[in-house]
């Protein structure tokens, strides 16, 4: 099953009020003004994405329940190693080139705006100025700063496939993929693998040899 988060692609948007909301009638309705927010990236409705589709698999008749596992690539690898630490749905994961904690060089700034947020300074649509160059979307600072997918990973126990690229620019692989794999390995099976190359290039130069390595993973390990 592949899907799109909340207002990215084909799903969605996200809708946030504009101006304050006012008090509801006796029915519990309000009419409001709300603007349609696409291509956020916050980790907290995106993990609630993967239990919801969780959720849906499990009402297939054609799906064994007992035999879902989950595939996710940057920012998502972090994600499904927090999905298989909290949700015992999931029997495999397999993480690529993914973050699995906040990156330190932005770290203050994040929890600056989760403050600001808190206290009502800063709205609830991340501003345009946090953007990365070279990056869709916008990060939502405030939810990022302390979704930490490696502070649990401890909990995992399914087998878990870390690919890696060696020469990731992007953050320090060591510290994130590596780090993953060495945690979980005390606890479940796991296997760290690397490219030679550079983050985006597992899309391209290494996207069969990469996902060939996911497939057999899963057919190993959800028979």
């Amino acid at each position: 099953m592949t899907f799109d988060y909340r207002g990215w692609g084909d799903s969605d948007a996200k809708l946030v009020p504009v101006g304050d909301v006012p008090k509801s009638g006796v029915d519990g309705e309000v009419t409001i003004r709300a603007r349609a927010v696409r291509q956020v990236v916050d980790p907290y409705d995106q993990i609630r994405d993967i239990a919801n589709c969780l959720d849906y698999l499990q009402g297939v008749a054609q799906v064994d329940a007992d035999r879902i596992g989950l595939w996710g690539s940057s920012y998502g690898g972090g994600h499904v190693s927090f999905m298989a630490a909290h949700d015992p749905r999931v029997k495999a994961i397999v993480a690529q080139v993914g973050a699995q904690q906040p990156f330190s060089g932005t770290l203050a700034h994040a929890r600056a705006r989760a403050v600001a947020q808190a206290r009502g300074e800063l709205g609830p649509i991340p501003p345009e100025e946090d953007a990365v160059a070279g990056l869709t979307g916008i990060p939502h600072l405030a939810k990022m700063a302390y979704y930490n997918p490696l502070a649990t990973a401890s909990e995992i126990r399914v087998p878990t496939l870390v690919i890696d690229a060696e020469q990731e620019e992007l953050f320090d692989r060591m510290q994130n993929g590596h780090a993953l794999y060495e945690i979980v390995r005390k606890n479940a099976p796991a296997r760290y693998v690397t490219f030679p190359c550079k983050h985006y290039a597992i899309y391209d130069q290494y996207y069969h040899d990469a996902s060939n390595l996911a497939r057999d993973w899963f057919v190993t390990h959800l028979k």
